[in-house]
């Protein structure tokens, strides 16, 4: 199944193609990992996931920090606009 989602780190519009794990893990756990990816200036490649938002829908994003955590691209410029 080929879905459109927004890359966290390119901010640009993609379409991947999803198995049928992956679609489960995306409906049971909000993500699945869908390969590593490694981009200019990085050192090494860092696995990637589709997310889901429950306000914004799919994204793409890696894990950050100890927790591990995933930043949505929409939120995020929604809390930055809300500071200024």
């Amino acid at each position: 199944m080929k879905v459109k989602v927004i890359n966290s780190y390119t901010e640009q519009e993609e379409t991947i193609n999803l198995g049928l794990i992956q679609r489960l893990k995306l409906k049971l756990l909000g993500h699945a990992k869908i390969g590593e990816r490694r981009y200019p200036g990085w050192r090494g490649r860092l696995p990637f996931y589709v997310v889901r938002c429950e306000e914004h829908g799919l994204f793409i994003d890696y894990p950050h920090g100890y927790s591990r955590f995933f930043s949505c691209p929409k939120c995020k410029e929604a809390e930055e606009n809300e500071m200024s």
